[in-house]
């Protein structure tokens, strides 16, 4: 297997690694900097196999002392971050924040974040903003490939080398394949989870099968090209991915196949890139690039909350970023080293009944925060009135939301309101996307009250929009979706059908793709980031897709009614009216101007203004009962948060609709009334 040597052109590679991913957290540059955590699984994977394999045969391999040195390396800097953020959050988070912070902390200390964040990403989790901990989603990576890895290898240690290395092989590529099919078909779990993360691990364990640590090759010029051809393999893609590059799967291949040339490269000759990247001032960030990557996301999270800014200023994320290499100096000099070289709990009885026990107090603190939701006994009322807001969603909107399509086939539209009697037929039906969802428990309200018959049926990102608007939303998913909605207004002779929408993420280029909006979310990334500006094409695509929506709703004798956008906000809701009591600000003054609102949705209601002029339709318009005649588009009333985020209504924002939707109830009585009077 070779003799272990430390090779220092591979601290300098982690430096690599862990440079791009700050400076795309802090907003300085290289819109695909997150790639640097795919060439830290390669090190990983290259680095552990090798020490494996060495002991394994040097008949010196022992689980308990694996374990125990990945624990002193891993935890002690790790469970400081959660102990720290934690604190941290205790003062500057809302409730709702708080509690997801609790629950990812407890989730980490069994090695589980991972799943926690796959689990809670989505549409209507917290942005990247407020999840300090969301970057130990790849730790737990790790931790789960370091409790399997040894358990292979020793199983497999008896049938030899080779035998071995074909596994790793075989292993490494149907990770891969999965992966690759992953990114398309379930994303969020392939960017997450072990099985479409596990392959990039493997390509460091199948060159650790190849000669342990010092794998390489011996020509130098061949070495030359590769370490070259590495660094640019790994730099091309921070510099010209973006979050919304689909990822992990094929899109991983240059940084890992780079990060492997660069480990190729310099295993038994050294070659220029080798020099540069064992340089000691390289080497030294290498050195402290587990705590820096550690301790820089948790600073960005608390600014940003401190601040009470969803964007930092430059000068900010400058010192920040001096602060982040500062601390994560101090950790890696006082934290890691004391731990892993046994300056402190030296026994391994000791170090074992302390990592448990730190474990367990941080699961215990997680377990807590969770249960007592959050703390929200920690502010003064009118604070934990405003913070409720980020939980002011339907209580039943399971009933009506994200249901599937073949469901919708199969069984029907949900029910929403039982009217006077089931033989008079569906005289409602409200479709639409995530914004209609919200505005759901004000529209079941008036038709209870007035024994409405109405139906509802709402999904995430899916805008009512009919077969035309195939390009711009190629899944067919959303197109039997909305067709089984469609054929269920024709069947049942629908009288009148509300759409709701985020009309305009159609016609802009950067929200088209909500879901890969979310995924760079996740990464870190900014909606403030790339073009805002909308396509003449998208606005034409749009606009043939409702013209055509209409005439086949109204060929179906449907009354069509189409509620207006709803004003965006700036901010998490919740968040910026708990700021402004804070900073000593009226929180009823929180909100977007007017003009804002009319400039951001310009060409949505110029094209809606152009299709009313040639084809029945009725427009509700929201806005004034959110400025209530004035400039601003207000964020609050009567002490209570009208969003839970900063785009979807509250139960408390949807109320404010009452007398909008009062309107529609009426018409469909008066219909009534006048059928009767026939």
């Amino acid at each position: 297997m070779g003799v272990s040597n430390h090779r220092p052109e591979i601290d300098g590679l982690r430096a690599v690694a862990v440079i791009p991913v700050v400076l795309f957290h802090f907003g300085l540059g290289m819109s695909g900097g997150w790639v640097g955590v795919d060439v830290f699984f390669v090190i990983s994977g290259f680095l552990i196999t090798s020490l494996i394999l060495r002991g394994l045969d040097d008949a010196t391999f022992s689980l308990k002392d694996f374990w125990e040195r990945r624990a002193r390396r891993i935890l002690p800097a790790a469970l400081s971050v959660m102990l720290a953020s934690l604190v941290a959050g205790w003062i500057l988070l809302s409730p709702h924040d708080y509690l997801a912070l609790g629950e990812s902390a407890a989730s980490q200390t069994v090695f589980l974040s991972n799943f926690y964040f796959w689990q809670t990403s989505g549409y209507f989790s917290a942005p990247s903003e407020l999840k300090p901990l969301l970057h130990t989603w790849s730790l737990a990576v790790e931790e789960q490939f370091y409790i399997f890895l040894p358990l292979l290898l020793l199983f497999l240690w008896k049938k030899g080398t080779k035998s071995i290395l074909k596994i790793l092989w075989v292993l490494m590529i149907a990770s891969f394949v999965v992966s690759s099919f992953g990114v398309k078909h379930f994303p969020d779990a392939a960017f997450y989870l072990l099985p479409t993360r596990a392959w990039e691990l493997l390509v460091g364990a199948v060159l650790a099968g190849f000669g342990g640590m010092n794998a390489g090759v011996q020509n130098r010029r061949l070495a030359e090209i590769f370490g070259w051809g590495g660094l640019v393999l790994i730099l091309g893609p921070m510099f010209f991915y973006t979050p919304t590059t689909p990822f992990p799967g094929p899109a991983a291949i240059p940084p890992c196949l780079g990060a492997a040339f660069i480990i190729l490269s310099s295993g038994k000759v050294k070659p220029v890139i080798a020099s540069i990247l064992s340089d000691k001032r390289v080497v030294f960030i290498g050195w402290i690039s587990y705590s820096l990557y550690l301790w820089h996301w948790p600073l960005i999270v608390f600014a940003k909350r401190a601040m009470g800014t969803g964007e930092l200023a430059l000068t900010s994320r400058l010192l920040l970023l001096l602060a982040s290499f500062a601390i994560a100096t101090l950790s890696w000099q006082y934290i890691e080293k004391p731990f892993r070289y046994r300056k402190f709990f030296r026994e391994t009885p000791a170090f074992a009944k302390a990592t448990v026990g730190a474990l367990g107090l941080l699961f215990a603190m997680g377990i807590a925060i969770s249960s007592y939701r959050g703390m929200p006994s920690r502010f003064p009322a009118e604070l934990q009135q405003y913070a409720e807001g980020r939980n002011d969603i339907d209580p039943r909107r399971k009933d009506t939301h994200n249901l599937k399509a073949e469901l919708l086939k199969r069984n029907g539209i949900p029910l929403l309101s039982m009217g006077e009697s089931e033989d008079a037929g569906p005289e409602l039906l409200v479709w639409g996307d995530s914004h209609c969802a919200s505005i759901i428990p004000v529209v079941r309200l008036l038709c209870e009250e007035n024994l409405v018959q109405a139906y509802a049926a709402t999904q995430d990102s899916t805008i009512p929009l009919l077969e035309t608007y195939k390009a711009e939303q190629p899944e067919s998913y959303f197109r039997d979706y909305n067709e089984a909605m469609f054929a269920f207004a024709a069947e049942k002779k629908v009288k009148h059908v509300l759409l709701v929408g985020k009309w305009s993420a159609c016609i802009n280029p950067r929200s088209r793709d909500r879901n890969a909006i979310a995924r760079s979310l996740l990464r870190g990334g900014s909606l403030d980031e790339g073009d805002d500006h909308t396509s003449e094409h998208s606005q034409k695509v749009f606009e043939e897709a409702f013209r055509d929506t209409l005439k086949r709703l109204q060929g179906a004798s449907c009354r069509v009614w189409v509620l207006e956008e709803v004003p965006q906000q700036d901010g998490m809701v919740p968040n910026m009216l708990m700021d402004a009591v804070l900073g000593g600000k009226d929180p009823s003054l929180v909100g977007i101007p007017l003009d804002h609102h009319l400039n951001q949705t310009k060409e949505i209601r110029n094209i809606f203004s152009n299709v009313g002029a040639s084809q029945p339709v009725t427009y509700l318009n929201p806005v004034p009962y959110f400025s209530m005649g004035g400039d601003l588009c207000l964020a609050a009333s009567e002490g209570r948060a009208l969003y839970s985020d900063d785009n979807h209504l509250s139960v408390a924002g949807a109320m404010q609709l009452r007398p909008l939707f009062q309107s529609l109830v009426a018409e469909i009585c008066s219909g009534r009334s006048s059928l009767v009077n026939q």
